[in-house]
């Protein structure tokens, strides 16, 4: 085949530093964004998450054809719309005969096992490239498990902090002299926490036309979609994670677990969308070291104040970390997960009405933590 080179862009690959993109011809190649069923549907997912996805993945088309790409978008009430990833792309090689399918390797292991499977179903040479965004590649995080007899995130975050120098000393040590704060992160909210508001964002009319699309297609999904104030593009999610480090990150430590009753606003988690709208890992984690505690340290004796910038610092990159660390079916002891999983059944109002929580398990016991 002569054609372009095909590159299909997954709903939680938003950016312009991607792989796939690099060192790419915008005239040799046609980027393929694909709102699809299955991904949708694969669990219950909160209807703003989902609206979340589909309208940044349409702000990202939007930005990618501006900036002379050609990119072959496929929405989700498309008539001849195959409803999964092998479907689309299948469809997407009839349209362009590309010489070449180039993609990110995904986060999920289940959309990994079918795009394994395209080089033996598709006519033309795939490529699974490794994904640069991850602070470690899958080979690194392979060679630090093998003979393990456990996986414990703890470990590995360590290593992550070696190698990054995260909140570490120039002598070797860890900020603050200790390794680990989850001692100071279990503090209950005072009977007044206040927490400044995190940025909020109108819907605009790409945004409007999602929302419309989730509630038709996703009606019986958890969830309300009356307020809608996401960040949905790459600048606004930078808005989003510098007010978070600049506001909210002093207390992120100590009460990263804490939910105040008839509140839907937390110190919490607000800077998710960063991750996912291509905000890179490394500057983010960065950003909070240098941040980090200075509200902290004005409200508090020396000591204590201390303790609350290492605190805050070490939770924000653990959590970064952990997200950015590859996945594989060897799970880790704790893994943060930005979706919901409700596996008794339908939702009940006791669930949080925003899209973005940490699942945590502790034995037998559900904690949901929610952002407002």
């Amino acid at each position: 085949m002569s054609g372009p080179v095909l590159v299909p862009v997954l709903g939680d690959q938003l950016s312009p530093e991607l792989a796939s993109l690099a060192n790419r011809d915008p005239a040799d190649t046609v980027i393929l964004m694909m709102e699809v069923w299955d991904e949708a549907t694969y669990v219950r997912h909160h209807k703003q998450k989902i609206a979340l996805i589909f309208s940044a993945m349409r702000h990202f088309a939007a930005e990618l054809a501006e900036a002379g790409w050609r990119v072959d978008y496929v929405t989700l009430d498309d008539p001849d719309n195959a409803g999964s990833f092998t479907g689309e792309v299948a469809r997407a090689i009839e349209r362009h005969a590309p010489r070449l399918v180039s993609v990110v390797e995904p986060g999920e292991w289940r959309v990994e096992q079918a795009m394994l499977e395209w080089a033996d179903k598709f006519p033309c040479p795939v490529e699974i490239l490794a994904d640069t965004r991850f602070i470690a590649s899958r080979g690194e995080f392979a060679e630090w498990a093998e003979g393990r007899r456990e996986l414990r995130m703890e470990f590995f975050y360590r290593e992550m902090r070696k190698k990054t120098g995260l909140l570490m000393e120039a002598d070797g040590r860890p900020a603050g002299g200790r390794w680990n704060y989850d001692a100071e992160n279990r503090e209950p909210p005072p009977g007044a926490l206040l927490v400044p508001c995190r940025p909020k964002f109108a819907p605009d009319a790409i945004t409007a036309e999602v929302i419309a699309l989730v509630e038709a297609r996703f009606g019986t999904h958890f969830g309300s979609l009356e307020r809608f104030e996401w960040p949905v593009t790459r600048a606004q999610a930078i808005q989003a994670a510098d007010a978070f480090i600049a506001e909210r990150l002093s207390d992120f430590g100590p009460y990263q677990d804490a939910m105040v009753g008839a509140r839907t606003s937390s110190t919490i988690h607000c800077y998710q969308p960063a991750s996912t709208w291509g905000c890179s890992t490394r500057s983010i984690c960065a950003a909070g070291r240098r941040q980090r505690g200075r509200r902290a340290a004005r409200r508090s004796i020396r000591s204590k104040a201390s303790s609350a910038r290492s605190s805050a610092g070490e939770s924000i990159s653990a959590a970064f970390i952990g997200m950015k660390c590859p996945r594989s079916p060897r799970r880790m002891r704790w893994r943060p997960i930005a979706r919901f999983r409700n596996s008794t059944g339908p939702a009940t109002p006791t669930w949080p009405a925003s899209p973005i929580a940490f699942v945590r398990r502790r034995r037998t016991r559900m904690r949901i933590i929610s952002s407002g």
